[in-house]
């Protein structure tokens, strides 16, 4: 099983998830190649793709959006896996309203694709990693720095997918 964990970051959050989880797959006997969606010309050589995106309110990156609809026709004769990153808990204030559970996208994604699913991990806002700006409006929109990932549900998904390819 050759897979594609394909992944749009702006900050490293969702491309450490992408990496956690093709770890596991080439920890349980698959080959994998990660990379950027930017990166990928064609999804025809695999045979299984994972894709991730980092959510920003309530918006996949424009990089995982392009890619979908541009690789929609390959995409659905394979099996797909769809992640997002960013749900913030405990944030307060605009933040809160802005974090939402779901990407716009999902909804016209699974329609067309019919992904054999979608997770939404936690994601980390580390305030090394946002510039001086970043930080300001962060704070002020009542934002709180932290990991929010799960690692031990992105390991238990990416084994769940491992088990479907039969590579286990």
């Amino acid at each position: 099983m050759f897979a594609l964990v394909g992944y749009a970051t702006r900050h490293g959050s969702t491309r450490e998830i992408a990496e956690r989880i093709a770890t596991t797959l080439v920890e349980h006997g698959g080959t994998v190649e990660l990379r950027t969606l930017d990166q990928v010309g064609d999804v025809c050589p695999y045979d299984a793709v994972v894709i991730g995106s980092a959510v920003y309110s309530g918006r996949w990156l424009t990089e995982a959006t392009a890619f979908v609809r541009r690789q929609l026709p390959a995409l659905a004769q394979r099996p797909v896996w769809m992640f997002s990153a960013g749900r913030l808990s405990g944030q307060s204030g605009l933040l809160r309203w802005v974090t939402r559970p779901d990407a716009r996208e999902l909804a016209e994604f699974r329609a067309r694709l019919h992904p054999r699913d979608h997770r939404h991990f936690g994601g980390a806002v580390l305030r090394e990693r946002l510039s001086p700006l970043q930080r300001t409006a962060f704070r002020a929109a009542g934002g709180r720095y932290g990991d929010f990932r799960d690692w031990d549900e992105i390991d238990a998904w990416a084994e769940s997918i491992s088990h479907k390819l039969e590579i286990a």
